[in-house]
């Protein structure tokens, strides 16, 4: 699978706010000047994305373009990456991703809190002297648990470019996969863990509000009205 674009989208405006559909399999294109149109009309962006057995729901915060989408690990891992408009997937400051896991909630052993906690160790193995953790806790995203952690690594691992890593992590069990949700930026490096203001975590959760899980409804296409509608 190419590692660049095969990205489609298309808007729908529904009740003061609009929904694009993020997928490889999508139909229409819609230019990046409706969708600044209707944002300042006052609609809110809402993607949604159909990752196996459900349709993931964000808002879509302004500035943001898709630089990566991949099926891996024998089709049981999704990922699909955002950066801001100018950045690209190995250079950016922020980025925005959306990973799905197959058949994931049917593991007894495996809850949102630690899955969480699983990918901010993937932080502290990469960064042990300056990692910080930050615990949100636990959430409702409407019939779904989730949970909410920031990890940070003061200096990231980076052959070219030393930079600080940190990011919000949002993880969710679906009806039968699981699904994250994150935030990430990078900075200057720094040999200390970073002061992790909880404020500005609390701000970005917010604008990825709302967050949700929808069951994907036969037949119906993007932008699934069915879904925004709700």
């Amino acid at each position: 699978m190419d590692r660049r674009l095969f990205f489609n989208f298309k808007v729908l405006a529904l009740a003061g706010y609009a929904a694009w559909a993020a997928s490889a399999y999508g139909a229409e294109k819609a230019s990046e000047g409706e969708i600044e149109k209707l944002r300042r009309e006052g609609h809110t962006i809402t993607q949604v994305t159909p990752i196996f057995s459900q349709l993931v729901v964000r808002s879509f915060p302004k500035g943001f373009k898709p630089v990566f989408e991949d099926l891996t690990q024998n089709g049981s891992f999704f990922i699909h990456e955002f950066v801001p408009e100018g950045e690209s997937a190995e250079i950016w400051t922020e980025m925005l991703t959306d990973t799905g896991m197959k058949d994931m909630a049917s593991n007894p052993q495996a809850s949102p809190r630690a899955l969480a906690f699983a990918m901010a160790d993937g932080f502290e193995k990469a960064c042990p002297s300056s990692f910080k953790l930050l615990d949100l806790g636990a959430i409702e995203l409407g019939d779904y648990d989730a949970f909410v952690v920031v990890a940070s690594c003061g200096t990231a691992p980076a052959a070219n470019h030393p930079h600080s890593e940190t990011a919000l992590i949002i993880t969710i069990k679906g009806e039968k996969d699981y699904y994250t949700v994150q935030w990430a930026q990078r900075g200057p490096a720094s040999k200390l863990p970073l002061t992790l203001d909880r404020s500005i975590w609390d701000d970005r959760l917010k604008k990825l509000q709302p967050i949700k899980l929808c069951s994907v409804t036969q037949g119906e296409g993007p932008p699934y009205p069915s879904c925004v509608g709700n």
